[in-house]
C-alpha cells in the first residue's frame, strides 16, 4: 500500500495562514462580544492596583484595613468628581 509523501512546505503555508487568520478573527469577535464584561473588570483591577499602596500605607499608620479602604475609595471618588467638574466647567467655557 503506497503512502502519500508529506506535503511540501510551500503547500502547507497557505493552510496555516488561513487557519491563523480565522483564529485571529474568532478571537477578535470573542473579545468584542465580551468587552462589556471585560472593561469593568480591567478597570476594577487597575483601581485595586493603584489603591493597594495607599491602603498599605494607611495600615502601617495603625488604621484598620477596612477603614483605610473606605478612605481610599472616598478619595478616589472625590478625585473623579473633581475631574468631571473641571472638565464640565472647561467645556461650558468653550461653548460660551
Amino acid at each position: 500500500m503506497p503512502t502519500e509523501p508529506p506535503l511540501p512546505e510551500a503547500k502547507r503555508d497557505p493552510l496555516r495562514a488561513l487557519c491563523a487568520g480565522v483564529l485571529v478573527l474568532v478571537g477578535m469577535l470573542a473579545v468584542r462580544e465580551i468587552a462589556s464584561l471585560l472593561v469593568p473588570i480591567i478597570f476594577g483591577l487597575f483601581l485595586a492596583l493603584v489603591a493597594s499602596p495607599l491602603v498599605e500605607r494607611l495600615v502601617r499608620h495603625r488604621i484598620r484595613r477596612s477603614t483605610a479602604l473606605g478612605i481610599v475609595i472616598v478619595a478616589v471618588l472625590a478625585a473623579v468628581a473633581l475631574a468631571v467638574i473641571v472638565i464640565a466647567v472647561s467645556l461650558a467655557d468653550l461653548v460660551d
